[in-house]
């Protein structure tokens, strides 16, 4: 009867290590559960800020596009507003004449614009 007291004891003794092992491993097998859930959680976060600064990537991209276009195209009727004066202008003939010139030497102007000394 000593003797299987003794091993029945022993046994306990293991059986509650044991058990307090696989208490120990659960509480950890817990916490790293929650620490899994609490970094889906911030992984979703960061997923949804990614897809919301790659719409935002996207729309200064097209922005920035549309910008380009648009000054290309400002550019573009601006050359040819400048042609359209230049071709207007290049076949008048400039002709200064000051009407004080004009009002004081009556005779000594002509109409082309110059002097009759």
């Amino acid at each position: 009867v000593g003797m299987k007291e003794g091993r029945e004891g022993k046994l306990r003794v293991e059986h509650q290590r044991m058990q307090g092992g696989v208490e120990k491993a659960s509480r950890r097998m817990k916490a790293i559960e929650d620490e899994k859930k609490q970094l889906e959680k911030e992984r979703a976060v960061l997923q949804s800020k990614s897809a919301t600064l790659d719409l935002a990537t996207k729309d200064a991209n097209v922005s920035t596009s549309r910008d380009r276009q648009e000054k290309d195209g400002l550019t573009k009727e601006m050359a040819g507003v400048k042609k359209s004066i230049e071709d207007a202008t290049s076949n008048l003939n400039t002709c200064l004449l000051y009407t004080s010139d004009a009002a004081d030497e009556e005779d000594s102007v002509d109409l082309g614009g110059g002097r009759n000394i």
